[in-house]
């Protein structure tokens, strides 16, 4: 295949080579969501993994459109006001389409942060003070980097930054995790952040990134105080709790420690504007005196330990989170390190079995490539019963079909539906990338998806004309045949979208409203693969036989009848070349450039971190009926 555009060719980590586009440039998104860690107990003790300063501040993402720089927190506020000075400082980068992410912080007089200080600053107006550590580039100068390796936008980020006092590249630490945490800890830092080397930035939390403290430390919710003792001003201690998964707020201990006489001034006349006379908490402590507010302001908040109840013992305040929204705060528990053989949190047996042998590509690469390409997969198969191609001795063995959970085979984190009158038993189906994951684990390579999803699977929503092609026909030829099932879709007035099956053809889709049945369904497309062969019989057949269609493609309405299935986008393929399904702009279909085997299991997350725009970005929007008009120009 021609390669257009320019290209630069660049060593990674692992002295292996990518291959980027250049010059192209990614539209530029109002917000990134930033990637989050996950606290574990202790270093993980295999893999390639990175340590920086855990920073005790806040978290801050910086946006670069044109001229302009904005500060935004984690949660998406802006801050550029409050942070003028730094916003000036970032100006003088002179980048343009560029999100940046870090940390800002107050350093001290022994060059460690501190969130006290940070808070002070904040309220006295000193914004001079603050310094930006950068760690990460989602964006840069119009190029989306997500899908590329934290190594590798790490290097473009420090390569980017000039030396200045308040804009700082957050390094590597050298030497083993271990002995790295421990001295850190002696400085008296907050801890370590550790990501692994080839991590894709992605926003939430994940397992990738991990956190190590030195300290217990979490953010609680304020939801009020008791009455001051001795001669102790404004209030005694705070009363504060976390929110479960059901939005209810939990009461988990007192804090009376941690405050100076400003701080206890500057809070207590926060606190007196948010009184109200019943507890928000669904346990409140039985205690005398106490007063209520409405549960808004968030703390951080250092401990010594936990009860067997969760409640705090020896906790001292550390600062207010003004960048946190109180409905943020939920239960942080440390959990064991990752596993490198662990796919969101799926742990994949024997991963260094080769699915793909001639590739190289294992069973482990197979689980990242679906964690990879997991926000671009994941809503083409979700809800949708599927019918998986499992592997077990992989894509060059012995293959079988799945639709149904099997006899002493573990479902993973499948789930299953049921056909209304049928007694083929339930229908697998995977409701998060977790669950696509844990189908690879179990052998699954290819995903193959019903047109409709869960829970009313009597009622399609999408046509599939599959285009199959002859062996010997010629690619111009499938070009000319898919530009006409184009036009035909849209003359009736369906919109359609295009990918690669990942094989030899190319599905055309059309999302519909799921207001008809199956037989209604096929009877349709059925027609539509009449006419085509009607309009033109040397190139379109609707004969299933192979014999009966030389040189010719056969237009297969049959994925629309009920419980079969076609190819997911985005699922890779058990063929040589390990091919995979990718959704294309109707720009790209051109004759002189067969993109049938462009796409494979180890080049599409490049592809995805070089789109301007998702090809398919229309086809969650679009919705279409079937019309009397419709049908009636198809001669039903």
């Amino acid at each position: 295949m021609k390669l257009r555009g320019s290209w630069i060719l660049t060593r990674m980590r692992n002295d292996e080579w990518l291959l980027i586009k250049r010059h192209d440039r990614a539209e530029l998104p109002q917000f990134v969501a930033p990637m989050l860690a996950t606290l574990v107990t202790e270093p993980p003790r295999h893999g390639d993994w990175v340590y920086e300063v855990k920073h005790d501040g806040y978290r801050m993402l910086a946006r670069f459109d044109g001229a302009q720089v904005r500060l935004f927190t984690r949660s998406g506020k802006d801050w550029t006001d409050k942070l003028a000075r730094l916003a000036a400082a970032l100006g003088k980068l002179k980048l343009k389409d560029t999100w940046l992410d870090g940390e800002i912080v107050v350093l001290g007089a022994h060059g460690r942060s501190s969130f006290q200080a940070l808070q002070n600053a904040f309220e006295a107006g000193r914004d001079a003070e603050v310094v930006y550590f950068l760690f990460d580039a989602p964006f840069l100068s119009g190029q989306d980097l997500r899908r590329l390796p934290l190594t590798e936008r790490k290097r473009r980020l420090q390569k980017v930054l000039r030396k200045s006092k308040s804009v700082r590249f957050s390094a590597d630490l050298k030497g083993e995790a271990g002995e790295v945490l421990e001295q850190a800890c002696k400085l008296g830092l907050e801890g370590l952040i550790g990501k692994q080397a080839n991590s894709v930035y992605v926003s939430g939390r994940a397992k990738s990134w991990i956190k190590l403290k030195c300290r217990q430390r979490q953010d609680f919710v304020i939801g009020g105080y008791t009455a001051p003792g001795g001669s102790r001003q404004g209030f005694g201690a705070l009363l504060v709790g976390v929110y479960d998964q059901q939005g209810r707020l939990h009461f988990t201990g007192k804090v009376g420690t941690g405050f100076d006489e400003a701080l206890l001034r500057s809070l207590t006349r926060r606190l007196a504007a948010l009184k109200k006379p019943e507890p928000s908490f669904v346990n409140p402590p039985k205690e005398k005196g106490v007063q209520w507010v409405r549960p808004t302001l968030v703390a951080e908040v250092a401990y010594a330990e936990r009860t067997d109840e969760g409640i705090l013992r020896q906790a001292a305040f550390m600062g207010l989170r003004e960048d946190l929204p109180a409905k943020n705060v939920h239960e942080e528990r440390a959990v064991p390190p990752p596993d490198e053989n662990a796919v969101l949190g799926v742990k994949i047996s024997h991963p260094d079995r080769l699915i793909w042998p001639k590739l190289g590509i294992r069973k482990i690469d197979l689980a990242r490539y679906v964690e990879a390409v997991g926000e671009w997969l994941l809503p083409h198969v979700k809800n949708r019963p599927l019918s998986l191609v499992r592997c077990p001795d992989g894509a060059e063995g012995e293959c079988f079909y799945q639709r149904h959970l099997m006899t002493g085979a573990s479902p993973g984190s499948l789930q299953t539906v049921r056909r209304e009158r049928s007694s083929k038993g339930a229908y697998i189906y995977a409701a998060s990338l977790e669950a696509v994951v844990s189908a690879v684990q179990n052998g699954a390579v290819e995903f193959h998806t019903w047109g409709a999803t869960v829970p009313d699977i009597k009622r399609p929503d999408r046509i599939t004309m599959d285009l199959d092609p002859d062996e010997a026909l010629p690619w111009r030829t499938l070009v000319e045949g898919t530009l006409l099932t184009r036009a035909l879709l849209e003359g009736l007035g369906l919109k359609c979208f295009l990918k690669t099956t990942g094989g030899k053809g190319l599905h055309v889709v059309a999302p519909i409203e799921p207001e008809l049945g199956w037989d209604e369904v096929k009877e349709l497309t059925r027609h539509i693969a009449h006419m085509l062969t009607k309009a033109r019989p040397d190139r379109f057949t609707a004969k299933l036989a192979k014999q009966r269609r030389p040189n010719k493609i056969f237009a297969d309405y049959l994925r629309n009848s009920e419980t079969a299935s076609a190819v997911a986008a985005y699922s890779p393929r058990a063929r040589p070349g390990a091919g995979v399904s990718v959704p294309l702009s109707w720009d790209e279909l051109e004759p002189k450039n067969d993109l049938r085997t462009a796409f494979n299991v180890q080049n599409v997350p490049e592809r995805l971190s070089e789109l301007k725009e998702d090809p398919w970005a229309d086809y969650w929007t679009t919705g279409q009926r079937i019309t009397a008009k419709m049908k009636q120009a198809l001669g039903m």
